[in-house]
């Protein structure tokens, strides 16, 4: 029989109590990191949920890796979710708490330790994937729409043009405006 058995007299009940604060202790601070990471598997989602729904930005090769990162990081977040879900939440026990050794203590605040390592990886993960979205939008048309003081507009891509003039090469010819008699000047999506 072992000195720790419940069935042997000198069961040291204060070990006992003393086990069972450790492990509520740990229960307490799993529960706590148990919020924190549904808040960033939360934000991955929410991320996913707010992307542009516009042209994409960027190159394909880097919506691919981004989309690689946010699946990436919402499979860390749900493994991270698990592992401190088993110290916040334990199924069964299967002896007192005066009975688990140190290895167990020890896996247990590993599960923990590992747990919130691997949220605070999905959360840069994910700030990855979304910082993608900033890449410079060069998709601009390139089309010019010029206006003169009368009024008349002319749509197209700049062309070379004499000193003191703009130059648009229009779908109907290119058409050359003396920068005096330009009123407006600006790029436009399409013409």
């Amino acid at each position: 029989m072992s000195p720790h058995d419940e069935a042997d007299p000198a069961y040291d009940v204060a070990a006992s109590g003393a086990g069972t604060h450790a492990r509520d202790e740990l229960a307490g601070s799993a529960r706590g990191w148990l919020r924190v990471q549904l808040a960033v598997v939360g934000f991955i989602g929410l991320c996913g949920a707010l992307w542009t729904t516009g042209g994409p930005a960027g190159p394909a090769w880097l919506q691919w890796l981004a989309a690689a990162l946010a699946v990436l990081a919402f499979a860390l977040g749900g493994s991270a979710i698990f592992l401190v879900a088993r110290v916040a939440y334990p199924v069964r026990e299967t002896a007192p708490a005066s009975a688990l050794g140190d290895g167990a203590q020890s896996r247990t605040w590993g599960r923990l330790r590992g747990g919130t390592r691997l949220s605070f990886l999905a959360l840069l993960l994910v700030v990855a994937a979304t910082l993608t979205a900033w890449w410079p939008d060069t998709s601009g048309g390139g089309a010019i729409e010029v206006r003169d003081v009368g009024g008349q507009a002319w749509c197209g891509r700049l062309g070379d043009a004499p000193a003191g003039a703009v130059r648009v090469n229009t779908a109907d010819g290119p058409a050359t405006i003396p920068l005096d008699r330009v009123a407006a000047l600006r790029e436009v999506d399409s013409c």
